[in-house]
């Protein structure tokens, strides 16, 4: 014989609680209020399951929903060029002077001032690098991402780094021997581990800036000042 369902207001113990009355034997020490306001919050569910539409309280706090959305989307999407490369204090002309000299020159320089009597260079990084980085990574074989992030970073600095001090670095170029890069790189690199850890980290912040704002630069939007 098969069974039939039982409905739920037919079960043994089963009583819904009427509105704005504490439920039979409740131990939560509800109000009246705190009552009235857990069975409309049941009937919003049980109207949700049934397909029945809302209440106008209940669309009037939707639309108000949607609307704080729609008003944060807008905020979103009205953020220009000119306020991205505004957060580095760059107006649109500067900006595409740095896209003509990478254009022109291949390269982008810029002084940052580490300490009261000590200055940097950086300079930006060759497509070649990361050919260089992929071949060193593959060498190294770093089994934990901490040390993988170790590597990417000393390489990265020492490849961006042209001059710190009165010390300059000879340049990195595309035009170079594997034999030369390797040099080069070996000697930035070591200069780099003697560096005090305080300001080793200084650069990395700086660096981070750097790269940062050459993207930005380069970003969505950019080509428009021509």
């Amino acid at each position: 014989m098969e069974s039939q369902a039982v409905p739920r207001s037919k079960m043994a113990g089963f009583s819904r609680p009427k509105a704005n009355m504490r439920p039979e034997g409740s131990k939560l020490g509800q109000t009246a209020e705190e009552a009235s306001e857990l069975d409309r919050l049941k009937a919003k569910t049980e109207n949700m399951s049934s397909g029945t539409k809302p209440s106008s309280n209940n669309a009037e706090e939707s639309s108000g929903e949607k609307k704080e959305v729609a008003e944060f989307d807008q905020d979103r999407v009205t953020i220009t060029y000119e306020d991205r490369i505004k957060e580095f204090g760059l107006t649109p002309d500067v900006a595409m002077e740095i896209v003509d000299q990478v254009a022109m020159e291949g390269f982008y320089v810029e002084n940052y001032r580490i300490a009261r009597e000590v200055s940097i260079r950086f300079q930006t990084r060759p497509t070649r690098f990361n050919t260089f980085l992929t071949e060193k990574i593959d060498l190294f074989d770093p089994k934990k991402v901490g040390r993988m992030n170790q590597l990417m970073t000393e390489y990265q600095l020492a490849a961006s780094l042209a001059k710190y001090g009165d010390t300059e670095f000879q340049p990195l170029t595309d035009g170079l021997t594997g034999e030369q890069w390797e040099g080069i790189m070996e000697s930035r690199l070591s200069f780099i581990e003697s560096l005090p850890t305080p300001l080793f980290i200084a650069l990395c912040d700086k660096l981070v800036r750097f790269d940062l704002k050459l993207a930005t630069v380069f970003s969505e939007g950019y080509d428009s000042y021509f």
